[in-house]
């Protein structure tokens, strides 16, 4: 949800949420239903069906997780995270103090902590093993 910014200071990061799938179908309902953008991408080889992706970011992502927090159950710690990194945000053309940019640093390092984790349960459910 959170990546790093490559032209602006340390700590700084953009927020960003999205679905990659086939089934354009769902993609699409997202798009009409929370707004944000569809772009496809063709199958990275040759038996790879095309794939799409719906996206939101900033305010308007911060805006998605609010809508859905009451559902999410997996992905909740990190849209709250997330929610939290939003309310850090200053304004244009004020400097990001060290301390700041230490808290974000942190929230990032701690969502990247979540993602590795959510994949290792995910490993472990279709019979895989974390450390395989």
């Amino acid at each position: 949800m959170l990546r790093r910014s490559k032209s602006r200071p340390v700590g700084t990061y953009d927020l960003l949420v999205s679905l990659q799938m086939a089934n354009l179908e769902v993609v699409e309902w997202f798009a009409r239903t929370f707004g944000g953008t569809v772009k496809g991408y063709l199958g990275a080889r040759k038996n790879h069906l095309p794939t799409y992706r719906w996206a939101r970011a900033t305010r308007d992502a911060e805006a998605f997780l609010r809508s859905v927090l009451p559902w999410l159950k997996v992905k909740r710690p990190e849209a709250q995270i997330a929610i939290c990194y939003r309310l850090t945000i200053l304004p244009r053309n004020t400097s990001l103090s060290p301390r700041l940019a230490a808290e974000r640093d942190a929230m990032y390092d701690v969502l990247k902590g979540l993602k590795r984790a959510a994949v290792g349960i995910t490993a472990n459910q279709s019979g895989a093993t974390a450390n395989a």
